[in-house]
């Protein structure tokens, strides 16, 4: 492995004490950083050596972390600077990322606007205001979001009612079809995919979102009925009825009675 890591204590500090740096040499650069672990004056010998076997053994397990790191993205490696390296062994592991998604989603609507792109900003909303009326909360963590989760909500679009301005006696009647459910997951699928690009990190191997659901959905593709050309009588039909349509406007209109 061309990368390689050994510890060094140096630079006393005012209390006496020393915070042991790590020097990491990778394609032939060296750069040091500091760890959490301090040693007193007594524990270090004249050479910079610790001599504390329990502080010796705590910072060698540290560089043997930092050797299997490297060792998981050993094809990567080639590729990656020394700051790569080092942003990738230094990152928390034990520290849980957590995305509140129904935020997230209603963040990128609100920059939408902001950008002047509102074609899209309408259909995103109703997304997430479908998200949130399936789970009954506008708290969605990005790791709830898994493939049962999915599937799940996909069940639940098939027999929700339509949203669209109709009466509560003719909702019922009127449940989305397959192109809504497609329109919905295609862009709950987009705001999971813009999550993943902003908060992983793949060229140094950090990934707070590591989990991919969309993989095993499959999104059907929503047919749009082809469009018929309209008949030579359909079409002197209607070239009949547009000065007829005229002449009863014309007929119906009155101009507003002055007033005094």
């Amino acid at each position: 492995m061309a990368t390689s890591f050994h510890y060094l204590v140096e630079d006393k500090r005012k209390d006496g004490t020393f915070r042991v740096k790590v020097q990491v040499i990778h394609q032939r650069t060296k750069r040091r950083f500091s760890t959490d672990l301090v040693v007193s004056e007594k524990d270090v010998t004249s050479s910079g050596k610790i001599k504390n076997s329990v502080f010796s053994i705590a910072a060698e397990e540290l560089l043997q972390t930092y050797r299997r790191k490297c060792l998981d993205i050993l094809d990567q490696l080639p590729y990656m600077s020394v700051d790569d390296v080092i942003k990738y062994v230094t990152a928390r592991e034990n520290k849980q990322f957590h995305l509140n998604f129904i935020e997230y989603g209603e963040y990128l609507c609100k920059k939408m606007l902001l950008d002047g792109r509102t074609g899209n900003t309408g259909i995103y909303q109703a997304a997430i205001n479908s998200l949130k009326r399936f789970a009954k909360t506008d708290k969605i963590d990005i790791s709830e979001i898994t493939v049962h989760f999915l599937q799940q909500y996909i069940d639940y679009l098939k027999e929700e009612p339509n949203q669209c301005n109709v009466t509560a006696h003719t909702r019922q009647m009127l449940l989305k079809g397959e192109q809504s459910t497609s329109v919905y997951l295609r862009t709950i699928r987009a705001i999971f995919n813009r999550a993943r690009d902003e908060f992983n990190d793949e060229d140094t191997g950090l990934l707070r979102i590591p989990h991919y659901p969309f993989k095993k959905i499959k999104i059907k593709t929503s047919q749009r009925k082809p469009r018929e050309a309209l008949s030579v009588e359909q079409m002197q039909q209607l070239i009949l009825l547009v000065p007829r349509f005229y002449a009863m406007v014309v007929s119906s209109f009155s101009y507003p009675k002055s007033q005094g």
